[in-house]
Formats: structure tokens, sequence, C-alpha cells
């Protein structure tokens, strides 16, 4: 899924880069981009969910980053619903993975507008506030005893409501009382499995035909530096004619994204898979500046040519790329080579093609 969503997204590229930035087609293909993005989150968000694994934490505001969030999520409520927002004046400060919890509040506030259809004067609250927990939260969730103090966060909705036969199944993966094609059963399930990597609770409380209430707590942080809760964007940065070469087993992912490299001027070689990929780095071996490979590759995998590049040039400077977890690291094959994710964010790729390109460079010493 990630290989098609990066042959997407760099043909947007190529797409938006030929017309005048400020037309209404610019601005749709812009939007079709954000979508392919977002779609890529949620292949992401299905296969931390699936390990059960690692997610990348930081210190976070909690407070400006929700409502930040909120502002970008709250155009997917419909204008008959009413929603509204308070907080406390702490800003909140945990520990937590920025795309995990931006794709809990979203889940969370999809299950809420999804169970608002057909009601009349629908609501949907949002509160986020300090709380400390009573001998009741203890004994209800032991876990949180050696806890001071969290941030809660409550979505609640005047919606339909859930029965209570059904309670002790909201979580579980697949759920959904929805019809055929309006639910996967998944965002619930999600929303849980990402409340528990961040060491938090969640629970839910619901009358039928009332509507529901979905309460988050997460431990909060004494100490900590907090981070910017939203990426500041960024832009491409060309290259300086260097010579890349590129190697992907998906014909279309490889001649898309040697275009969008060579329209930020690189000169591209591509390879079909590993083997071809080795052979082209020993015949143009002192022309290459960057190697990127796919981690996976019928004949030889990445990190196979990666480990014989570096026999023949050990000063060789190399990124890998993915449309896999890149956090299973692949049982330790990639070392302590930078792995970039598909589909590419093109701002991200092409600083990390800089960052390498411009460290001290070893590759005249390695030319013969």
């Amino acid at each position: 899924m990630n290989n098609k969503l990066a042959a997407i997204t760099g043909n947007l590229y190529l797409a938006r880069s030929g017309i005048d930035s400020r037309s209404e087609t610019a601005a749709r293909l812009q939007s079709v981009e954000t979508l392919s993005f977002e779609a890529a989150s949620m292949v992401q968000q299905l296969l931390t969910f699936a390990r059960k694994g690692k997610v990348e934490q930081k210190p976070l505001a909690l407070v400006p980053f929700i409502k930040e969030t909120a502002k970008l999520d709250s155009v997917a409520i419909p204008e008959n619903i009413q929603f509204s927002m308070s907080y406390c004046e702490n800003s909140l400060l945990i520990t937590g993975d920025i795309t995990q919890l931006q794709q809990l509040f979203l889940n969370l506030l999809t299950n809420a507008r999804d169970a608002l259809e057909g009601v009349d004067q629908a609501r949907i609250d949002l509160s986020l506030q300090y709380y400390e927990p009573d001998s009741d939260f203890i004994e209800r969730h032991p876990e949180a005893e050696n806890k001071d103090a969290f941030a809660c966060m409550r979505l609640s909705d005047n919606g339909h409501g859930i029965a209570p036969e059904h309670m002790e199944q909201v979580f579980n993966p697949f759920f959904t009382t929805k019809e055929v094609g309006k639910g996967t059963g998944l965002g619930l399930a999600m929303a849980y499995g990402i409340v528990t990597s961040h060491h938090g609770v969640i629970e839910v409380e619901s009358t039928p035909e009332q509507g529901s209430c979905f309460s988050i707590y997460l431990p909060l942080q004494s100490n900590a530096n907090t981070v910017l809760p939203i990426e500041q964007q960024q832009e491409v940065i060309n290259g300086d004619g260097e010579t890349i070469l590129l190697a992907d087993d998906d014909e279309n992912v490889l001649q898309t994204f040697a275009k969008v490299l060579t329209s930020i001027n690189y000169r591209v070689l591509t390879a079909r898979d590993g083997r071809a990929a080795l052979e082209s780095y020993r015949q143009h071996r002192g022309e290459i500046d960057l190697v990127i490979l796919d981690i996976i590759m019928p004949k030889l995998t990445g990190p196979d040519v990666a480990r014989q590049i570096r026999e023949i040039a050990p000063g060789a400077k190399l990124l890998f790329a993915t449309g896999y977890d890149k956090e299973s690291d692949h049982h330790g094959m990639t070392g302590n080579i930078e792995v970039l994710d598909k589909p590419y964010d093109l701002a991200k790729v092409s600083k990390s093609i800089r960052r390498i390109l411009e460290r001290e460079s070893t590759r005249k010493a390695d030319r013969r």
C-alpha cells in the first residue's frame, strides 16, 4: 500500500510543479496529496497496532496540541453538529507520539460524529483537564497507582449511545454496529491500543439514546522540555547536480521518484533489484554520490547490497527506504543507516539527502 502511495504522491508533486501554484487545480492536487499522507499515516497506525510495538514518544504540551488538532479535524464535523471545547490553564505536559495522538483524537471524533446521525440538536463536547486519581479510579485501574496526575481528555456526544450488551466489545478489533460499508471496527480498537502504548487509561460511559462519553487519561510529566505540537512546513531543498543510485523493485515507485529527484537537480541511476543495484554501483562507482536502497528487494535485499557496497567503499553514503514498518528495523539489518518512509515526504527526504551529502566527503578517497 505504501509503495502505491509513494508513486501517487510522487506524481502529484510532478503535476503540481508544472502548473501555477495559485490555481484551483494546484489546490486540488495539494488536497489529494494531503489525503494520501493521511492514508499513509493510517497504514502506519495499523502496522503499529498489529505489532503492538515501539512508538516515538517525546515531551508534548497536550493542550496546545489538541487545540491545533481540533481545528484541523473539525472540518469533518457537519454544520448541524455543535462542537464545543474547554481547556484548563495548565498546558498538560505528557510524553506522547504526535502521529498516534492525532489518530486517537480523529478516531474518537469520527466515532462521535457517526453516533449523531439523525439526532436533533446534535452536540459534541471536548474538554481537557488536570486530574489527580482518587481511590475509586485506582481501584478500577490498579496500574495507575504510582501515577501522581493525569491529563484527562473527555469527548462526549448526545447521540444514540451504546447498548449495554455491546459495552464490553467496543474496543475489540473489527467489532462494529454500523451498516456495511460505514465502519471497519478498527477505530476504537486503535484508540485503545494508542492509549495503552502511552501507559494511559481509556474509559467509556454510555446510555442508549442519550449519548456516550470517552475519557482518556494520560500520565503527566513534571520536568521535560516541550516540543512543538505541529511540525512546521518545510521547503524542498534542491540538489547540486550530484548523482544518486536509486534501487526499488516497484517500477512505478522507481520511475516516479527518479523523476522527482531529477526535478530537484539530481542525476539519477536506477536499478530494479538488489543485484542490479550492486552491479550498477560497481560500474559507476566513480560517479555515484549517494545510494538509496529499498529494504525489501528480490535477489539481494537493501541491507545485503549496503554491506557489499561498504566492503567496496567504506565511506559510501547510503539511505534505506521502506513502505513497511521501519521501527521493526528488519531484525537489525539496517544498522545505523537512516531509513526513509514511503510514501516520500519530499521536503523531509530532500533534507535527509542534503544532510548525508554534505557530511565530510570520503568518496574521493574511496575512488580508484
